[in-house]
C-alpha cells in the first residue's frame, strides 16, 4: 500500500492537473483527487475509528 501512496503523491506533485480519473465526460485531476482524499481522511480521523476494522463511506455523487 505504501508504494501506491508514494506513487500517487509523486504523481500529484509532478502533474497535478493531469487526469487521475475519467468517467465518461467527467475528469478529476490528481490535485482535486488528492484534496478530496485528504478531506475524507480528516473526517475519518476525527471519528477516532478503530483502524483495524473496516468501514463504509457513503458520499453523494458530485
Amino acid at each position: 500500500m505504501k508504494e501506491f501512496l508514494d506513487s500517487f503523491e509523486e504523481q500529484t506533485q509532478t502533474t497535478p492537473s493531469h487526469p487521475a480519473i475519467k468517467d465518461g465526460s467527467q475528469i478529476v485531476s490528481y490535485s482535486a483527487l488528492a484534496a478530496w482524499t485528504d478531506a475524507v481522511a480528516t473526517q475519518l480521523s476525527a471519528q477516532r475509528l478503530d483502524p483495524t476494522k473496516p468501514i463504509a463511506f457513503l458520499t453523494s455523487k458530485a
